[in-house]
């Protein structure tokens, strides 16, 4: 027998969590109307994501949301498109701001800009338009007190439900445009009237949103140009196929790198493919039998700047 007097347990560190997801935000010269519905010209400019995860399983959700995100002088961009079990609408009743609605259909940003005094800023729009906006520092969580001028417009019907957001960088303690090339941590999470069994998330937090030290990385370009994935299907089937778009210039050109290992760590699979000569290129790795498989992205440009990690 043994005893054990006293037991500290240091962590995690940034040394001891694994690379971060990251993508690029273009500079956009325009600016959406904002209506919730997504048909404006502006999205197809926008970045697009999806690959989201669990709440607390580090596995693909089964229900995929897609994000898209851009940015202009004045601020940030942000849409989501969720899709719901058919005929299930999106579940959304609280109308006043502030109030818990990270408890219903709804999406949460957080963002922690560089050299920022906060830990981050949280903000939250439910599926029917109601905000709740939250500012964490070291010592203080901020929530009455932090009430920023943001917008955010909503549409759901049976099946799915969409949303528009912007947040000036006024909202952010008057933070200013990022330069070409300055990087932000942030995260996007997809409530879920149904319970944190049902939520996901961009960056894997093992079961907590609200810790920065996992947040993923926003790099923005200062260009026009944003790279997109357009095509997130096949996973459960053994099939996975995911395509990478381009939207705007080829220079510098993108190496898209796909890696798949299986569940030992070994790799079954692993390409480049050039966005030099196509706006479009596809990562299929060959069928799959039944097991645990981890894809992995990787895409620079040729200057070696990452621009896209999953």
């Amino acid at each position: 027998e043994f005893t054990i007097d006293e037991l500290i347990i240091k962590g995690p560190q940034a040394g001891q969590i694994s690379q971060r997801p990251r993508f690029a935000l273009p500079l956009l010269n325009e600016e959406p109307a904002l209506d919730g519905k997504l048909t404006d010209p502006f999205w197809a400019k926008a970045a697009r994501v999806t690959g989201f995860v669990g709440f607390d399983k580090n596995t693909l959700a089964a229900n995929q949301p897609v994000l898209y995100a851009a940015y202009t002088s004045k601020g940030l961009y942000f849409a989501l498109a969720v899709v719901l079990p058919p005929g299930i609408a999106p579940r959304a009743s609280l109308t006043e701001r502030d109030t818990p609605i990270y408890t219903e259909d709804s999406l949460e940003m957080f963002l922690r800009p560089t050299n920022s005094q906060a830990s981050y800023y949280q903000f939250i729009a439910s599926a029917m338009g109601t905000r709740f906006d939250c500012k964490k520092t070291d010592d203080k969580t901020d929530i009455g007190g932090y009430n920023p001028e943001w917008q955010v417009k909503t549409d759901g019907q049976p099946g799915k439900w969409t949303a528009e957001v912007f947040i000036p960088f006024e909202a952010l303690d008057g933070a200013k445009m990022p330069q070409a090339g300055e990087v932000w941590k942030g995260n996007f999470c997809v409530d879920s009237a149904a319970g944190f069994s049902s939520a996901a998330t961009w960056a894997f937090t093992s079961g907590n949103f609200t810790q920065p030290i996992y947040f993923g990385e926003l790099l923005f370009t200062g260009k026009e140009r944003a790279l997109r994935q357009e095509k997130f299907t096949g996973f459960t089937e053994g099939e996975p196929q995911v395509t990478f778009d381009l939207v705007g210039d080829f220079q510098p050109i993108i190496t898209v790198h796909g890696e798949l290992n299986d569940a030992t760590g070994k790799s079954v699979y692993k390409n480049d493919m050039l966005l030099r000569d196509t706006r479009s290129v596809q990562i299929k790795p060959p069928f799959l039998t039944t097991g645990n498989y981890t894809l992995t992205f990787a895409n620079k440009d040729e200057n070696g700047q990452q621009v896209f990690y999953q």
